[in-house]
């Protein structure tokens, strides 16, 4: 996903050789971080399973295509940063003068 948790989780995850990352964070799509973890699941197909970091913010934009993980078997690991706010927007107005 975007934001804060991008920060995280680039920071805190130790990935293993051949892992593949989707990422957004240059567009700073939120939400886009379940969608790209279900898309994920279908292109690596039955038996893999996709780990998606989202915070709290993106997964409430998103959290409704977890149905369409459900109906076409997709097998997702889902991880929700919560801090609460949405971090990098409350950045910008705090820091806007």
């Amino acid at each position: 996903d975007t934001g804060d948790v991008t920060l995280w989780a680039s920071l805190c995850l130790l990935l293993s050789r051949g892992t593949t990352t989707l990422s957004s964070e240059r567009l700073g799509t939120m939400g886009y971080g379940l969608c790209a973890g279900i898309a994920a699941s279908l292109e690596r197909g039955p038996g893999s399973v996709a780990v998606v970091v989202v915070g709290d913010g993106g997964f409430q934009m998103t959290m409704n295509e977890l149905g369409t993980a459900v109906q076409h078997g997709c097998r997702l690991l889902v991880l929700v940063v919560d801090n609460g706010v949405l971090g990098r927007v409350e950045f910008g107005f705090k820091n806007a003068k």
